[in-house]
């Protein structure tokens, strides 16, 4: 089973991606963002978990697919990723 936490970076390919947690966005509305050129990534604290594991697992797959030389669709990324969310929650 999927157990979040917030953590504080994590691993992809040769690139460790460190992960801040912050109170609020630059823009005000935003509840993540990938600077995928500076391997960092900040992700709006929450109540609620799995919100946050959402958010998280949304930028990972920013950069998986930065990794690989895709294309950053977002909708393909938001899609992606709360499938992918829902089966690790989910998973007994």
């Amino acid at each position: 089973m999927f157990r979040h936490k917030r953590i504080k970076q994590y691993q992809i390919a040769h690139k460790t991606v460190k992960v801040k947690w912050v109170d609020t966005l630059i823009d005000g509305k935003s509840v993540g963002i990938n600077y995928l050129g500076d391997n960092r990534v900040e992700i709006v604290k929450y109540n609620i978990k799995s919100n946050e594991a959402a958010t998280l697992i949304h930028e990972i797959v920013h950069s998986i697919l930065d990794e690989m030389g895709e294309k950053q669709n977002e909708r393909f990324v938001q899609g992606f990723s709360e499938l992918l969310t829902q089966i690790l929650l989910t998973a007994k």
